[in-house]
C-alpha cells in the first residue's frame, strides 16, 4: 500500500480535512490513519502543481487543528528533501481545518465556524456553547433547544431561522440579522442584542432579563409574555410590536420608539 494515499474521494469511508492554498482556493481530501503532513504536502505538488521540485523544500504548513490522522512531529519540520532550494516566490502556504461534524446534538462548543454557511443546518439540541459564529449565515437554520450560551454571533444572519427554546445567555448578537426568526421561549439573559434586527421576529416568552437591545429594531416583533426586566432598549425600535403582557421591570427605554 502505497504511503501517499491522499485521495479527493467522496466515497471513501475515511476522515477528510480541507486544506486552503494560499491562492484561498480549498481542496477537500480524505486521509487513512497512516497518513502524515509529508504525503499531504507531496499529494498537493504533485496533483495541482505537477512538479515536486518546484516548491515543496520551502512548503510549510502553518495552521492545524486536532487531526489525529497526521503526525504531529512532523508539523515545525521544512522536510527540505532536494538539493535545490527553491525561489521564494514558489513558497505555499497551507492552512488545514479539522473536520466539522454538524448536526443535531453534536457538540460544537468553542468551534470557529466563523463565516460559515450554515443555511439551513440541522443543529437542533446542539451544544454551541463559546462557539466563533462570527458572521456565520445561518438563514432557515434549525437551531431549537440549541445551547449558544456565550457564543458569538456578532453580524450573524439568523433569519427565519427557529431557536425555539434555545439557550443564548450572555451571547453576542450585536447586529445580527434575526429578522423573521423564532426566538420563542428562548433564554436571552444578559445576551447583547446591540442594534440587532428584530423585524417580525417571536419572542413570546423569552427571557430577556438584562439583556442589551440599544438600538435593536424589534418593529413588529411579538413580545407577549417576554421578560424584560432590568434590559435596556434605549434607543430601540418597537413600532407595532406585540407587547401583551411583557415584564418591563427597572427596563430602560430612553428615547424608545413605540
Amino acid at each position: 500500500m502505497s504511503r501517499y494515499r491522499f485521495v479527493p474521494d467522496s466515497q471513501k469511508n475515511n476522515k477528510k480535512i480541507t486544506v486552503r492554498l494560499l491562492s484561498g482556493e480549498e481542496i477537500t481530501l480524505g486521509i487513512e490513519p497512516e497518513d502524515t503532513v509529508f504525503s499531504l504536502k507531496l499529494y498537493i505538488w504533485k496533483n495541482k502543481f505537477g512538479d515536486l521540485r518546484a516548491g515543496y523544500a520551502r512548503m510549510k504548513i502553518t495552521m492545524m487543528e486536532n487531526i489525529q490522522a497526521l503526525n504531529y512531529e512532523e508539523l515545525n519540520n521544512d522536510l527540505n528533501l532536494y538539493e535545490n532550494t527553491p525561489p521564494k516566490d514558489s513558497v505555499i502556504s497551507l492552512i488545514v481545518f479539522k473536520e466539522v461534524n454538524i448536526g443535531p446534538n453534536e457538540d460544537l462548543s468553542g468551534e470557529d465556524l466563523s463565516q460559515k454557511d450554515l443555511t439551513g443546518a440541522d443543529l437542533r439540541g446542539a451544544y454551541l456553547t463559546d462557539a466563533d459564529l462570527t458572521g456565520a449565515i445561518l438563514t432557515g437554520a434549525d437551531l431549537t433547544g440549541a445551547d449558544l450560551s456565550y457564543a458569538d454571533l456578532t453580524k450573524a444572519t439568523l433569519y427565519d431561522a427557529d431557536l425555539t427554546g434555545a439557550g443564548l445567555g450572555d451571547a453576542k448578537l450585536i447586529r445580527a440579522d434575526l429578522r423573521e426568526a423564532d426566538l420563542s421561549g428562548a433564554d436571552l439573559v444578559g445576551a447583547d442584542l446591540t442594534e440587532a434586527d428584530l423585524y417580525t421576529a417571536k419572542l413570546n416568552n423569552a427571557y430577556l432579563t438584562g439583556a442589551t437591545l440599544i438600538g435593536a429594531d424589534l418593529a413588529e416583533a411579538d413580545l407577549t409574555e417576554a421578560d424584560l426586566t432590568r434590559a435596556n432598549l434605549s434607543g430601540a425600535q418597537l413600532t407595532r410590536a406585540t407587547l401583551t403582557g411583557v415584564k418591563l421591570n427597572n427596563t430602560i427605554l430612553d428615547n424608545a420608539i413605540f
